[in-house]
């Protein structure tokens, strides 16, 4: 019944807290699970019921031998509970959603010879593959497409992205609207030409809680014609009611007040108006970061019920830092309304000391926009470069408050340039080390801790399992170590010392239905840990 299982070798640090109750947090470079020395990193994450879902990519641009993307799973202290390869897919963005027990991941497919012919691929939350489709995205429209988001949202699954039109010889935006299936519900174009723009690109589709017949689509427009009418260049949230195909305009910026680089992001709080944040651009250079709520009907940032600025200058006297650039890479919205916004300060300038290279920093700001906190995250490695390149591309809150970014870490040398995914985790006030007051800047190296996960098969067999009252736990030798039985959101719940032994018996009467992780840690080597499922029926 279980027989596809694949049994993990990871590395697991586990969490503590310290006094104060607040948990401690980490930072670790993460490798691919079945390609160690090939790059990759992480572009999302979902957090569902204390555990967290991302895609680790494998980056086709710097590897001929391996293309392809692993969905991870991690348990809320951060450890690997799997990892699924999925052949030949690439996911790019966002294209990774959950909903409820089904995880959908939707990737170019690299063995077919056309650029617009994507699989989709749904998962269980234990890394089974349920199902795999290839489809198209409406070629006769486009060339060249790029999907930047999936959501599923009204029992439908909605894809945002762009492609060139080759027949009108420009960049155009594109919502699709199909089933679990892959049978298509909805196309539509969003070219905006007769505006004047050349480009229009959709980042994400977005649910506003509440609302069962819309969704929100957040897109960028540029290259348009310089006027007093319009911006050249705007980011905008929409509204798409795709059973009576209507469109409408929530908010828009203007030239002054955003960059064509990055998308900005938005999101809903919980009384329905728009929080957003964007780099703000000043004469071509983005130096600072808006983060404001418009109030839902509103259609611009003179509709702002408050906007919250902060640029280079607001930190320089009493931190010396200066950044050529400092714009966001991800908003997270809590259930609280705090708002918390990730993202990279580049070509910066730290205590007269000049980090070439890109420093991370989050900042928290409350429901109202008031400014809490920000702190930057620095870690100098072991490279050529002055630091270590590190990004958070996804931020999502744990059940303790705590969160856990995902990103990528670079340490150039002069021979390599491998990417690594990057996960960092810290308390609700930015600290690694449990205190509600950490300094400002943070250095990295004294806590870094790397976690290689690789997959291997481990002469340890458990049966019957599914178990009902008692299991059976067989080595091929004697063995000896600590088996620990977690749940999947890494709460322990038995732990036995096991001395010189091939078989053991464990009590699993007590437990209820459903799916437990043993992890086995031999006392001849402690940075190994063995890692299986058990299911109890």
């Amino acid at each position: 019944m279980k027989s596809d299982l694949k049994v993990l070798f990871v590395l697991i640090i586990l969490p503590f807290v310290n006094l104060n109750g607040q948990t401690v947090g980490f930072e670790r470079d993460i490798l691919s699970s079945s390609a160690l020395n090939s790059n990759g990193f992480f572009s999302t994450s979902l957090e569902q019921n204390g555990s967290i879902y991302s895609n680790f990519d494998v980056d086709c641009a710097t590897s001929d031998e391996y293309c392809f993307t692993e969905i991870h799973k991690y348990s809320k202290a951060g450890d690997l509970v799997w990892s699924q390869q999925l052949d030949s897919i690439f996911i790019s963005f966002d294209a990774l959603t959950i909903e409820e027990d089904k995880i959908y991941a939707l990737g170019k497919y690299e063995n077919f010879t056309e650029d617009n012919y994507f699989k989709l691929i749904t998962l269980d939350t234990f890394g089974t593959i349920l199902n795999s489709i290839q489809l198209g995205l409406n070629n006769e429209y486009y060339q060249n497409q790029i999907v930047t988001n999936i959501n599923y949202i009204h029992n439908h699954l909605f894809i945002t992205g762009y492609g060139y039109a080759l027949n009108i010889n420009r960049f155009v935006a594109f919502v699709k609207v199909i089933t679990e299936t892959g049978e298509e519900k909805y196309f539509r174009p969003w070219d905006q030409v007769a505006l004047g723009y050349n480009k229009t690109i959709f980042w994400e589709v977005i649910e506003k809680q509440g609302n069962d017949s819309l969704v929100y689509l957040s897109g960028s427009e540029n290259d348009g014609i310089i006027s007093e009418f319009l911006p050249s260049k705007r980011k905008s949230l929409y509204s798409l009611d795709f059973e009576k195909n209507i469109i409408d305009t929530i908010f828009h910026t203007d030239s002054w007040r955003t960059t064509i680089g990055a998308p900005s992001f938005f999101a809903f709080n919980q009384i329905g108006n728009v929080i957003y944040s964007d780099s703000n651009s000043e004469f071509a250079s983005s130096r600072g970061l808006e983060v404001g709520e418009i109030e839902y009907g509103g259609t611009s940032y003179e509709d702002a019920l408050w906007i919250t600025r902060i640029r280079d200058w607001d930190f320089q006297d009493e931190h010396n830092i200066l950044s050529q650039r400092y714009g966001p890479l991800n908003l997270t919205v809590t259930e609280e309304d705090d708002i918390y916004v990730s993202g990279l300060m580049d070509f910066s300038r730290i205590d007269e000391k000049i980090w070439w290279n890109a420093a991370c920093y989050i900042t928290k700001f409350s429901s109202t926009g008031e400014f809490l906190w920000q702190k930057i995250y620095v870690e100098i490695g072991s490279g050529t470069a002055n630091n270590k390149v590190q990004h958070i591309y996804s931020l999502d809150q744990l059940p303790d408050n705590s969160l856990i970014g995902l990103g990528v870490s670079v340490d150039p040398t002069e021979d390599s340039y491998i990417r690594k995914g990057w996960m960092l985790k810290i308390n609700e006030y930015g600290c690694l080390d449990g205190s509600e007051d950490c300094p400002y800047l943070i250095f990295l190296d004294d806590i870094n801790q790397t976690m290689n996960s690789k997959l291997e098969s481990l002469n340890l067999k458990i049966s019957p399992n599914p178990v009902t009252s008692l299991s059976n736990i067989n080595f091929e030798k004697n063995t000896s170590g600590i088996l620990k039985l977690l749940d999947t959101q890494g709460n322990l719940i038995k732990e036995i010392d096991i001395k010189s032994q091939s078989h053991f018996q464990m009590d699993t009467s007590f437990l209820t239905n459903g799916v437990y992780v043993l992890l086995f840690f031999p006392d001849n080597n402690s940075s190994q840990i063995y890692s299986s499922m058990l299911y109890k029926n």
